[in-house]
């Protein structure tokens, strides 16, 4: 069984934002960092309005979500903010096409849903340095359009790792994934644990999965299957 958790979140101390000009932004792995302050301004300004609290909150959180080695960085936010506001979620999607040295990201227990969801992936269409996405637990498959898995799937060419446990994908949702699948051929590890996926659903991801030329791992427990 695996069982993954929201971890508690931590308070972020942010420091004064410098003043840096946009224009001048290149696409190294340090500017990450000046994309963040720029964001974290932008919330500053708008702080006077209440409800932006939680989108300047999200800002610095991500921020204090980024863990760096020497020779990777990895942005880990599990269940440490709401990214259900559209300004941290573009902000986060900024950072991420710029920070080249990013290779995995750790979204689970967001608060997505399908909208943001599909808005972030579309950010990671064409990214070439991201190969692990968790985005466990965040209410994805519960509209009736999940097109975005399935475009995703088609287009991306740089994730190896794709999490989408504890989200209810019913059968919709299913069939997008299952299309997907069959056009990749970058993805070596799927885990969908615990997304209610009853016979058929598992039929169809199970039919695609032999026709998905990386493939190696497919994780489908804890759904209703047999």
């Amino acid at each position: 069984m695996i069982v993954i958790r929201p971890q508690r979140s931590q308070a972020v101390v942010m420091t004064k934002p410098k003043k840096t000009d946009p224009s001048t932004v290149s696409d190294d792995d340090d500017d990450a960092e000046a994309i963040l302050r720029l964001a974290t301004q932008r919330g500053r300004e708008l702080i006077a309005s209440k409800a932006h609290y939680s989108g300047l909150r999200s800002l610095q959180l991500i921020a204090g979500g980024i863990r760096r080695t020497p020779t990777s960085t990895r942005v880990e936010l599990r269940g440490s903010c709401d990214l259900s506001n559209f300004d941290a979620l573009q902000s986060l999607g900024l950072m991420l096409q710029h920070s080249r040295k990013t290779t995995s990201v750790d979204l689970s227990w967001v608060g997505l849903g399908d909208a943001k969801a599909a808005s972030l992936l579309r950010s990671l269409y064409h990214l070439k340095h991201v190969s692990e996405l968790i985005l466990c637990g965040n209410g994805l498959g519960q509209t009736s359009s999940s097109d975005y898995l399935k475009d995703f799937l088609r287009v991306n060419k740089s994730v190896v790792k794709l999490h989408l446990g504890a989200n209810e994908l019913g059968q919709v949702a299913s069939k997008a994934l299952a299309e997907g699948l069959r056009d990749n051929k970058t993805l070596e590890e799927l885990d969908l644990w615990n997304c209610s996926l009853g016979d058929e659903a598992g039929a169809q991801i199970l039919d695609a999965a032999r026709t998905a030329q990386k493939l190696r791992v497919l994780r489908l427990n804890l759904n209703k299957l047999g």
